[in-house]
C-alpha cells in the first residue's frame, strides 16, 4: 500500500503478509479535492493515490485539517473528488452520477461517523430499517437483516 500524501499517512498493520497477491478493494489516483469558500479556493486534498488490498487494515492519521476525513469521504462515496479516479470493488466511483453513487453507498458501503446520525426519538432497529429502506426489500427480509445487523453492534 503506498500513499503520497505529505500531510496524510494512511498506515497499514503489519500482521497481514502477502498482499501483493490479494485484490485491491479501493484504488485512488492522482484525487484533488477543492473547495470555494468566498473567493478563496481551498485544495483539502492534493494528488492522493493510494491502493487498499482486500483484507488490509489501514489507518488514516494526520494533523487536524491534513484532509483524512475528507478523503474517507471521497472513498466512501459521500463526495466525489474534483479531479482523479476512486476506484471500489472494481467499481469507479469517481464518475457516476449522483443516483448510482447513492446506490453504491446504500449497497456497499458502511460508515461509522465520529458524530451519530441516529434519530434519537427512534428506536436502534428503526433507526436500520429507515437506513435500508432505499434497497426495497420485502418486509420479511429487512426484518432479519435488521435483526441481523443489532444483533452485530449488541
Amino acid at each position: 500500500m503506498e500513499c503520497n500524501n505529505t500531510d496524510i499517512l494512511v498506515a497499514q498493520a503489519d500482521n497481514i503478509t502477502n498482499l501483493d497477491f490479494r485484490p485491491i478493494a479501493i484504488k485512488a489516483t492522482n484525487v484533488i479535492k477543492k473547495y470555494k469558500v468566498g473567493k478563496q479556493i481551498i485544495r483539502a486534498i492534493d494528488d492522493v493515490s493510494v491502493d487498499i488490498h482486500e483484507g488490509e487494515f489501514v489507518a488514516l492519521v494526520g494533523p487536524s485539517g491534513s484532509g483524512k476525513s475528507t478523503l474517507l469521504h471521497l472513498l466512501g462515496g459521500l463526495d466525489k473528488p474534483t479531479s482523479g479516479e476512486i476506484v471500489v470493488g472494481g467499481k469507479n466511483v469517481s464518475s457516476v452520477n449522483d443516483r448510482q453513487l447513492s446506490k453504491f453507498r446504500n449497497q456497499t458501503i458502511g460508515f461509522v461517523f465520529q458524530s451519530f446520525y441516529l434519530q434519537p426519538f427512534l428506536t436502534l432497529r428503526r433507526n436500520i430499517e429507515v437506513a435500508s429502506m432505499p434497497q426495497r426489500m420485502r418486509r420479511a427480509e429487512r426484518k432479519l437483516r435488521i435483526e441481523s445487523l443489532a444483533r452485530q453492534v449488541n
